[in-house]
C-alpha cells in the first residue's frame, strides 16, 4: 500500500488547528437499533422505489433543488428566494456561520447546545461566547442578552435544544432579536415539530432571524442530507454563494419533494407516537432513580453515575444510545432517541429494566464456571452472589458431566434450574437461553460469557451478555474480542459483578 506522504511545511488555519473531526463515542458491539443519532422513522419502501420512475437522469444531470425550493417555500409561506435548500440542517449553518462570522464578528451561543455550531463558527475564524444554559432551566434570555457586544454577529437561539430538549418561547426569541439589531439571530428548530408550541411564524415575523429546518428528524430522511435555512433574501442570497452550486443530491432532492408532496398524515403520527414513547421511557427511568429532564424533541435527556453503565447495557442487546464520556459538562449525561415504535420502545424499556434490575444471572458452564477443568470463581462467591439474584445454569455439556462438576464444588444449590443445548449451534445455543428464562420465570437476565457463540446466543435471545475472562487471560486481544460480539462488559472476577449488582438498591432508592 502507498501511503502519501506529507513534508509538513503548509499549516491549518487556526480554525482546523487542534479540532478533531466530529466522531461519537460508541461501544465496539454492533447495534441494529439505533436511538443514539436522533433519527426518524423510516419510510416507506415505496419512496425508494418511485426513484426507478425517475429514469437514469437522475443520477446522471447536475442536481437542480428549485422545484424542491418552490414546495418548501409554499409551505412556510414565503417567496422562494427567502429560502435556500442546503445539504441538511448543517450545511444551513456552516454557510451562514461563512457568510457573516470572521475573526471580528463573534458567535453567542448556548452551553450545552448543538455541537456542531461552535465548530462552524471556529473554522470561518470568529471567537465563540458561550452561555450556560443548565438542563432543567428556562432559555437564559437575560445572560444572553448581557453578554451581546457591538461585534456579536451571530446569536444561536436553539429550540428544541440538542442535546437536553429544553425550549425557548417565543418572548425570548423577540428579545433577543430587539436587543441584537445589529446581528442575525439563528433560530435553530431541527425538532420543532415535536415541540408543544411551533415558533415558526413569530421567527419568519422577525426582520434578523434565520430559520433553520430539517427533514432528518420529523420526516425521517437523515439519509438524504437534506434541510433549508429560511429568512431575509438579502441573507439568504449570500447562504448561496457561500456554499457550492449542487450542494443536495438529485436523488435526494427528488424523494424529499415526493415525501412532503404524498404526506398523508404519516409525519404527524409519528411524532404523536414520540410524545407517547416519551412519557413511558421517562417513567421507566425514573423508576430507576434516573434523573429525567423535560424535552421537547424526539429524544430524553437524563443523567446519571450509571450513565456509561447504561449505554454498554444497551450496546449489549443491540441498541444505540448516546453518553458523553469526559465531556466537561455532560459526564453523567444520556440522550436517549424515542423509536416512535410501539414494538422499539417496549425493548427499549426492557433494556433499561435489564440494566438496573435483572431477574436473574445465568451462567454458561462452559468457560465460566468450568475454566480449564478447574472453578473459575470460590463457591462462596457464588453463595454471595446467589443471595442478591437468582441463579441459573446454561450448558452445551452433558447433564451428566455437569451435575458431577457442580456436586464436586459444592455449588449445586445455587443451580436448581438447568437448561443444555441440543447441539453446540448458535440456534440451540439461544434456544437454551430462553428456556433458562422461562424456567426462572424471568424476562431480563445477564447471561455470564467466555466464548464469542455464548454471547452471540445471549443477543439472539434478547438477554444482556456479561463477559468474562479470567485476569491471568485478559489480553486486550480477547477482551476486545467479546465486546465487539457484543458483551456489554467484560468482567475478571466475580467481585465485578457483584459490586455492580450491590449498587442496584442505592440506584433504585434514590
Amino acid at each position: 500500500m502507498l501511503e502519501p506522504r506529507f513534508n509538513g511545511r503548509v499549516k491549518p488555519t487556526s480554525g482546523v488547528a487542534g479540532v478533531k473531526p466530529y466522531s461519537v463515542p460508541r461501544h465496539p458491539a454492533s447495534t441494529d437499533l439505533k436511538l443514539d443519532a436522533n433519527e426518524g422513522e423510516a419510510p416507506s419502501p415505496e419512496l425508494l422505489a418511485l426513484l426507478a420512475e425517475k429514469g437514469p437522469d437522475v443520477m446522471r444531470r447536475y442536481p437542480d433543488a428549485s422545484a424542491l425550493q418552490a414546495i418548501l417555500a409554499k409551505r412556510m409561506g414565503v417567496p422562494p428566494e427567502c429560502l435556500i435548500v442546503t445539504a441538511g440542517g448543517d450545511d444551513s449553518l456552516d454557510r451562514l456561520c461563512r457568510s457573516i462570522l470572521s475573526s471580528a464578528h463573534e458567535l453567542l451561543t448556548t452551553d450545552p447546545g448543538f455541537e456542531m455550531l461552535p465548530r462552524y463558527a471556529r473554522l470561518a475564524g470568529a471567537p465563540v461566547v458561550e452561555v450556560p444554559w443548565l438542563p432543567g432551566d428556562p432559555f437564559p434570555t437575560d445572560a444572553m442578552i448581557a453578554a451581546i457586544k457591538p461585534n456579536t454577529t451571530l446569536v444561536a437561539f436553539v429550540s428544541p435544544n440538542n442535546p437536553t430538549g429544553a425550549v425557548g418561547t417565543a418572548d425570548d426569541l423577540r428579545r433577543l432579536s430587539e436587543a441584537a439589531p445589529q446581528a442575525i439571530i439563528l433560530a435553530d428548530f431541527a425538532y420543532i415539530e415535536f415541540a408543544d408550541i411551533d415558533l415558526t411564524e413569530v421567527a419568519l415575523s422577525l426582520p434578523n432571524v434565520v430559520m433553520v429546518r430539517t427533514l432528518s428528524k420529523a420526516f425521517g430522511l437523515a439519509g438524504l442530507r437534506v434541510g433549508y435555512a429560511v429568512g431575509p433574501r438579502e441573507v439568504i442570497g449570500w447562504m448561496r454563494a457561500a456554499g457550492g452550486p449542487y450542494a443536495v443530491a438529485r436523488p435526494s432532492i427528488a424523494l424529499a419533494a415526493t415525501r412532503l408532496e404524498k404526506d398523508d398524515g404519516g409525519m404527524e403520527r409519528f411524532v404523536a407516537q414520540v410524545r407517547k414513547d416519551r412519557a413511558r421511557v421517562v417513567k421507566e427511568l425514573e423508576s430507576v432513580g434516573v434523573r429525567v429532564y423535560d424535552s421537547q424533541g424526539n429524544f430524553v435527556f437524563a443523567e446519571t453515575d450509571s450513565a456509561l453503565w447504561l449505554r454498554d447495557i444497551m450496546a449489549g442487546l443491540g441498541i444505540a444510545i448516546r453518553a458523553y464520556p469526559g465531556h466537561p459538562r455532560l459526564g453523567r449525561a444520556l440522550r436517549i432517541t424515542l423509536p416512535g415504535n410501539a414494538y422499539e420502545c417496549e425493548r427499549l424499556v426492557k433494556g433499561i429494566r435489564s440494566a438496573f434490575a435483572p431477574e436473574t444471572i445465568l451462567f454458561w458452564f462452559a468457560g465460566v464456571l468450568d475454566t480449564h477443568g478447574k472453578m473459575a470463581f470460590a463457591p462462596q462467591d457464588i453463595g454471595r452472589l446467589a443471595m442478591r439474584t437468582p441463579l441459573a445454569l446454561v450448558s452445551a455439556v452433558s447433564a451428566t458431566g455437569v451435575a458431577a462438576f457442580l456436586a464436586m464444588n459444592g455449588i449445586e444449590r445455587y443451580f436448581r434450574e438447568q437448561t443444555y443445548a441440543e447441539s453446540p449451534s448458535p440456534e440451540d445455543r439461544a434456544h437454551a437461553t430462553r428456556r433458562a428464562l422461562i424456567a426462572r420465570g424471568a424476562s431480563t437476565a445477564w447471561v455470564v460469557c467466555r466464548l464469542r457463540e455464548q454471547v452471540l446466543a445471549a443477543r439472539a435471545a434478547g438477554v444482556v451478555p456479561m463477559g468474562f475472562i479470567p485476569e491471568a487471560e485478559a489480553t486486550p486481544e480477547a477482551v476486545h474480542e467479546l465486546l465487539a460480539a457484543g458483551a456489554a462488559r467484560v468482567f475478571h472476577s466475580i467481585d465485578g459483578i457483584l459490586e455492580q449488582i450491590q449498587q442496584m438498591p442505592t440506584l433504585l432508592q434514590e
